[in-house]
Formats: C-alpha cells, structure tokens, sequence
C-alpha cells in the first residue's frame, strides 16, 4: 500500500539501509498468511521484486549517458524477467555434507538481504548440522549454544563452503538486471549481473524502489485535494499503482476540459463583432 511505499522512500532518502532491510522483512511477514515460514535471501527477493511489478510498476525505465559522444539514452530493466531466472536459478538449499557416520552439515543460501562483509554472508550459508540423526539450526540458537555446535565442526568444512558458495555464485553469473548497450556506438553491449553471495540483491531493490519522495508527496496531494480522498483512504486502501490510475483518470479529465474550454473560445470569436463584416443578401431582383 501507499502507507508501506512512502516507509520505504523515507529509509531510501535517510540511506538507512539496515532499517530499510529490517522493514522489507516486516513487509514479508506481514503479508505471509503461514507463519513461522523461514525465507532465504532469494526468496525475499523475488517477493519484493514481484510486490513491485504489482504494486508500483512493472516496467522500469533508466537514462543513461553515452560515455563516448555525451547524448542521453533510455534502457529498460524486465522485471519479469529477472523474477523468472532468479526464482530458478540452480542453487541447492538444504545441501547435506556428510562430515563421519554420526555427523553432516547442512549448507544453504543466507537469509538476510544485507550483510556487513563477505564473512558474515560466508558464516550464514552454514545453516547447521545433524547429529546422531537430530538436526539443530543455528538459526534457532542463542550465541553459546551456536558456538558450542561450531566447536564440534571440523575446519576443513569452510573449504566445502567455500565450494558452495562458489557454485551459487556461479548459478547467477548468467542473470542479468541490465545491459548497458548505448545507441550511439558500436561497443559490445555490458551486462551486469548479480551476485548471490554480495549485497547485489538488496542494492537492486534500493534502486528500483527508489523512485523518489517529493513524487510521492505530489500523488497524495492532488488525491486529497483535487480529487477529495482522504488521506486515510490513500494511504491505506490503494497502491502506488492504483494511485497512478486515478491521477492518470483526473489528467485526462482536465485535458477534455481545456480542449472544450479552448473550442468553445474558438466559436466564440470566429466573428468580431468590433471589426467590419460582410454580409450576403439575397436581395430581390
């Protein structure tokens, strides 16, 4: 709803992005009808990128610069697009490394969007072990009894997470969110692509959903005072999307008014009743 978007700006415009992190997961809670269902990185992120399709808009255009004459061009990002080839990208979630007879450790994509450091993304792709046929997630520990766990893993797990999270990477390489192709030359077109194991994905949302909030304040202010909603209704009951509707609906109203206004001007003055005229009679012969 507009109420969630205007939230979002705000942490945008401050660049706060832990607080824009942790309100992406209220989003995602808030709107999840099952509870205590735990998403990965990629699974929020196809959530907000779809909320935005929905929400907001689906297409998503950008200006450029061409870096060799100067002129400006516009590039389109397919969001549907990318939805599609990151929910089914190769990645193994729940992969079981066996360690001995009695123990394996589960490895998996990180669930936070953002980290402070490839370290923290490297620990959170360990997401616990099975011992004895019992299984414990970190996730669900307090920190002694995540490090009591850690003590029983053997070092030679991080080279196999190290694997892991090369392969993930790799299952991304081929996913573009943009490719820089300027009309104006004839440069091979640059495509960026995500990275699974970087803060990529949380820096797209940013962008995407960084649209800026003077334009927002300016949708609500011609819906409550042009259009007489209330501000409740606004930012409650509709999308950015829906909000675009009506505005789009009050433009075009205006714009038959004017015309209207500037034909009947026309008729009005196609004779001026201060300069001469000439008058055909019919007169009698």
């Amino acid at each position: 709803m507009n109420r969630e978007y205007k939230n979002i700006l705000k942490y945008i415009q401050n660049d706060d992005s832990e607080l824009l992190c942790e309100y992406f997961d209220h989003i995602i809670k808030k709107l999840c009808t099952k509870k205590n269902i735990k998403f990965n990185r990629v699974d929020k992120f196809v959530i907000l990128v779809t909320l935005y399709i929905v929400c907001i808009n689906p297409d998503v255009k950008i200006k450029r610069q061409c870096e060799q004459t100067g002129n400006l061009y516009e590039l389109g990002i397919d969001l549907f697009s990318i939805v599609s080839n990151v929910s089914t990208a190769a990645v193994e979630e729940g992969h079981k490394l066996p360690i001995d007879k009695k123990m394996s450790c589960i490895l998996g994509i990180p669930d936070g969007l953002l980290y402070p450091n490839k370290q923290s993304i490297f620990m959170e792709c360990l997401k616990g072990v099975i011992i004895n046929d019992n299984s414990y997630f970190l996730s669900d520990m307090n920190d002694e009894e995540r490090n009591e766990i850690l003590a029983l893993i053997p070092g030679d797990i991080f080279g196999h997470i190290s694997r892991y999270i090369t392969d993930s990477k790799e299952a991304f390489n081929d996913i573009p969110y943009v490719v820089i192709n300027s009309p104006y030359t004839t440069d091979d077109p640059v495509e960026h692509t995500f990275d699974l194991m970087d803060n990529t994905l949380f820096d797209f949302l940013m962008f995407i959903f960084g649209g800026g909030l003077m334009f927002y304040y300016d949708m609500m202010y011609i819906m409550t005072s042009k259009l007489n909603a209330s501000e409740e209704f606004a930012e409650t009951r509709l999308t950015p999307a829906e909000t675009l509707l009506y505005l789009k609906k009050y433009e075009e109203e205006i714009h038959e008014e004017n015309k209207a206004k500037q034909s009947q001007s026309k008729q009005n003055h196609q004779v001026d009743p201060v300069g001469p005229q000439t008058v055909e009679m019919d007169w009698p012969q």
